[in-house]
């Protein structure tokens, strides 16, 4: 078993290894400055995706205002 989740494990680094170079080696043909992962104060980019601190602030709290108003804690 243990050895089943390693070779996933590794398959998976693998694959995600070679889709950022690819990613990497068609982008950089259109744009010199081709970057996987960037940060600034207002979002993090990752490949195409753009992910906005506030929309993640925003789910966070209406999901834990529905789990609050649709359990009861004992």
């Amino acid at each position: 078993m243990k050895k089943t989740l390693a070779i996933l494990f590794i398959c998976s680094l693998v694959l995600q290894t070679g889709v950022s170079i690819a990613y990497y080696n068609t982008k950089s043909l259109l744009y010199d400055e081709a970057k996987i992962i960037s940060f600034n104060s207002e979002s993090i980019n990752i490949y195409d995706y753009n992910i906005d601190y506030k929309e993640v602030i925003n789910i966070v709290d209406n999901i834990k205002d529905n789990l609050y108003s649709e359990y009861i804690t004992i």
